[in-house]
């Protein structure tokens, strides 16, 4: 898991670069408090949901996952599907909108408009047509898991 964390941390690090200093993001944190870490969360928290609701209709266990270890109270495989998304439904929408979104906070969290500006541009991603390799041809990511 070296290589895993080597790149993460190369991967945010570009990230910072590139969104606007007074969101004062400087790196991944779940736990900041900086606007852009808890958009972050915010969307990841929305990905979840849908991901772990996708599985439990397929009759799958939520805790057995291939990536994440074997943790009681730990849903394993919903936590291995997310990271499939993680990019394309959260990740690059917020930072495509990071310039125009204004994330407000209210009483230090998320007002109620940023909430759902993030909502929106979480589910646009998911509703929108991606390419498909293993079909070969564009379907939205909401069809795929």
């Amino acid at each position: 898991m070296a290589y895993e964390s080597y790149g993460a941390r190369q991967y945010w690090g570009v990230i910072a670069s590139i969104i606007p200093d007074h969101l004062g993001f400087n790196g991944r944190d779940p736990d900041s408090s900086d606007p852009f870490n808890m958009a972050l969360n915010y969307g990841y928290g929305i990905l979840y949901s849908i991901v772990e609701k996708s599985l439990l209709l397929a009759g799958l266990d939520p805790y057995l996952g291939f990536l994440y270890t074997l943790k009681s109270g730990k849903p394993s495989l919903t936590l291995d599907f997310i990271e499939m998304f993680r990019q394309a439904c959260v990740d690059k929408p917020l930072i495509i909108y990071a310039k125009s979104i204004d994330f407000e906070l209210v009483a230090g969290k998320l007002s109620y408009e940023t909430r759902r500006a993030i909502v929106k541009y979480v589910l646009d991603q998911l509703n929108r047509k991606h390419y498909y390799c293993k079909i070969g041809k564009k379907i939205e990511l909401s069809k795929i898991y």
